[in-house]
């Protein structure tokens, strides 16, 4: 306990302290003012940046819909490019299958052209052959001799009528 005791009268006989006090800050009504003019400029600045930040979402969605609009406007180029891809792939198939058709109706007129080609020639030769000839004069001397005579004179084109010349 002594040595609590000893503590006690050292600590009494300490020199006390003034703390400095501090005067209470006085606030003029300018300072005032000018405190009241910056919050409402504040204020302004953040209303001005709010409406801002509104237009910017605005804008925002617009595009964003004018992305899904051009979205929706090439998928419906690309399906319309597709189809009429495949109608040009199907009426490439058809034109080929023409020109095929053509192409053999062409090879079918060559080849019935050259046949009828030969057929006349061949009929020809054959009509004016000598054999032909001759064969011709003895049908029709046939065929005059066994009607009757209508005209009234030798043979059948009358009493005037020359015959075919004999060989």
């Amino acid at each position: 306990m002594c040595d609590i005791v000893a503590r006690l009268q050292a600590w009494w006989r300490k020199p006390v302290r003034h703390r400095k006090t501090r005067k209470p800050a006085t606030s003029t009504a300018a300072e005032m003012q000018a405190l009241k003019d910056a919050i409402a400029a504040q204020q302004a600045a953040l209303a001005a940046q709010q409406q801002e930040i509104q237009q910017l979402r605005d804008e925002l969605a617009s595009q964003g819909s004018s992305v899904d609009q051009a979205q929706a406007a090439a998928s419906d180029a690309a399906s319309k490019a597709a189809a009429a891809q495949a109608q040009a792939s199907q009426q490439q198939e058809a034109v080929i299958g023409l020109k095929a058709d053509v192409s053999d109706l062409r090879t079918n007129a060559l080849s019935t052209t050259v046949t009828l080609q030969e057929v006349q020639k061949n009929v020809k030769a054959e009509i004016e052959s000598p054999v032909a000839l001759h064969y011709r004069e003895s049908r029709l001397r046939r065929a005059a001799s066994r009607r009757p005579n209508l005209c009234g004179g030798r043979g059948r084109w009358g009493p005037t009528s020359t015959r075919l010349s004999t060989r």
